[in-house]
């Protein structure tokens, strides 16, 4: 059961579309090919690993991915996911971060950072994440679930209005 699946679904999708896996395998290791497309290679290896629930696979791929092209927020932001849901936070922590430096435009990090703080039970600060996501990414039930969860943990009035299961479609501010 794997926590981003709606989120990063539709995006799975177009690249296996556009490419098969075999071409991502074969076409990785070329030599007359730039950097940012190897790490883009090194990327989508790392998303299919991911999908397929292969985290251990997955991590080395992201990896090498933010190694050759530090500067690509994508990057960082399912590097701090996958750290997210292997539990090592405060390498989610500085991975979303670095992310946000690079581009606020992304709902990922601000979703992880939300979920690190929830962990960690601040839930003021996690919905302050998740609002944040959430203006990027308005229909993402999943996060919507997340911040319906630290409403509830903090009995806050709005929990009736951001209960379990409902899934909204405004934004918040």
């Amino acid at each position: 059961n794997n926590q981003y699946d709606n989120l990063k679904w539709d995006r799975i999708v177009t690249i296996l579309k556009a490419e098969t896996m075999e071409a991502i395998k074969s076409s990785a290791d070329r030599p007359d090919q730039s950097d940012a497309k190897k790490a883009h290679k090194h990327y989508l290896k790392g998303l299919y690993a991911l999908k397929s629930l292969n985290y251990t696979k997955a991590l080395p791929e992201y990896l090498e991915a933010v190694k050759l092209d530090d500067l690509n927020p994508l990057y960082h932001a399912d590097l701090a996911s996958l750290y997210q849901q292997q539990d090592k936070l405060e390498l989610a922590k500085d991975e979303a971060k670095k992310s946000i430096d690079l581009s606020t435009e992304n709902a990922t990090p601000y979703m992880v950072l939300g979920m690190v703080a929830k962990r960690e039970g601040q839930h003021k600060k996690a919905i302050d994440f998740f609002k944040k996501a959430q203006n990027l990414s308005l229909y993402n039930s999943y996060l919507q679930y997340q911040m319906a969860e630290s409403y509830h943990a903090l009995n806050m009035p709005a929990a009736k209005r951001f209960h379990l299961g409902r899934y909204y479609r405004y934004k918040l501010d």
